[in-house]
């Protein structure tokens, strides 16, 4: 009774966020690669060759704003290698017809000069917006903070769909290797069953690993802080805290001052460093930099936080990866995980492949229930017509 009802329960759940899988499948696996792919498209955003030293936080700044005095800086993303662009996140900056907000500008490192700007947040189908695109598709279908938990809930969904599709694959009655073999294997004459059950088997843990961590990054807030500390400590961070009761616009140090700040604290800690982002938030009156040390999870990901006072210069956190309370393990890896970052190239690989089986996992699955469907229905024609045939002629 228990394995009908499972496989009611499967059958129906994976039909109703079939879809969804299959738009988040192939997104994951193109956004596997989304740095290489949206540098191949705009390599004149992303790509420079200015010889020359380059410039600091501040003087970017500067010669930002000598450029579009109206709008501001509120994040810088440093170059991690000689011939790449500064990004850096704004606001108030507006395309050519004064109307399309655009947040995101591509800086030479060594001029200053802007080299183009695009639309993060609500991007468009067009060459510099397309990565993009596909980024918001594959969290929110481009549809709204709304949409985005809701397909935390279809990660649920599809995280309790994986437990269950894994029980389903054992045998009846007593366990035996030799009974539980045949679904690990695909025969061309059931390919779409076999399949399904078989990649279900295979990728199991990373199916399960990537809709845990889908729950995590859509509804975090709602679903997995509130379990996460109730079972384990999790160091409070400082954007946790309430904002200001009024915002500090004009903070007592600058984006250079903070920065040496920071990697004094990296000094005095001996850690070997290298800059890789800076932003300032008015609304909590502090800076945040993240630094680049042998902490970090994964290439391109962040291995110490320090969080700089605006108002008085003191160091109001730091964090280093890798050394906080159990919590916060649990959450670093998280991000490093979905991406496919973690363990290098082979693991980028691997989760590329995965996201395609998660969308040819379900439309197999799809293809299964049709087909029986179909079946169904013509045993309920075949028998129909066979009881008229049979009945009495007045």
């Amino acid at each position: 009774m228990l394995r009908n009802a499972l496989i009611i329960c499967h059958r129906y759940t994976g039909l109703g966020i079939a879809l969804f899988l299959i738009i988040v499948g192939i997104t994951g696996s193109i956004l596997v690669w989304h740095e290489e792919l949206d540098s191949w498209l705009n390599p004149h955003w992303f790509i420079v060759d200015t010889a020359g030293q380059p410039r600091s936080a501040q003087q970017l700044i500067g010669a930002f704003k000598a450029q579009r005095p109206q709008a501001d800086i509120s994040f810088i993303n440093m170059p991690m290698s000689a011939d790449s662009s500064v990004h850096v996140s704004v606001i108030n900056y507006f395309a050519s017809d004064g109307l399309t907000a655009l947040d995101q500008v591509f800086l030479d490192p060594v001029s200053g000069d802007i080299l183009g700007a695009r639309n993060t947040r609500n991007p468009g189908l067009n060459r510099g917006e397309i990565i993009r695109w596909i980024y918001v598709l594959h969290y929110k279908l481009t549809l709204g903070n709304g949409v985005m938990i809701f397909m935390g809930w279809v990660s649920m969904v599809w995280l309790f769909n994986c437990f269950i599709g894994f029980y389903l694959t054992l045998p009846l009655g007593a366990f035996r290797w030799s009974k539980w073999k045949k679904a690990w294997k695909i025969r061309p004459t059931r390919f779409n069953y076999d399949w399904h059950r078989a990649t279900g088997l295979w990728l199991w843990p990373l199916m399960a690993m990537l809709a845990f961590t889908g729950v995590y990054f859509n509804i975090s807030a709602q679903v997995v802080m509130p379990v996460l500390k109730a079972v384990t400590e999790v160091t409070r961070q400082p954007f946790e805290e309430p904002p200001l009761k009024e915002p500090l616009f004009n903070p007592v140090l600058d984006w250079d001052a903070a920065i040496g700040l920071g990697a004094d604290e990296m000094r005095s800690r001996d850690i070997a460093y290298k800059l890789q982002y800076v932003g300032y938030y008015p609304y909590n009156g502090y800076y945040l930099v993240g630094f680049d040390t042998e902490h970090k999870k994964a290439e391109g990901v962040v291995g110490t936080q320090v969080y700089v006072d605006g108002r008085d210069r003191s160091i109001i956190s730091t964090r280093i990866v890798g050394e906080g309370k159990p919590g916060d393990t649990f959450l670093e890896w998280q991000f490093p995980l979905h991406s496919g970052k973690a363990f290098g190239l082979v693991n980028r690989i691997i989760i590329f492949l995965t996201g395609l089986a998660v969308a040819a996992s379900s439309v197999t699955g799809v293809l299964i229930w049709w087909r029986k469907r179909r079946a169904r229905a013509r045993e309920e024609e075949i028998s129909g017509a066979g009881a008229i045939v049979s009945s009495p002629t007045v």
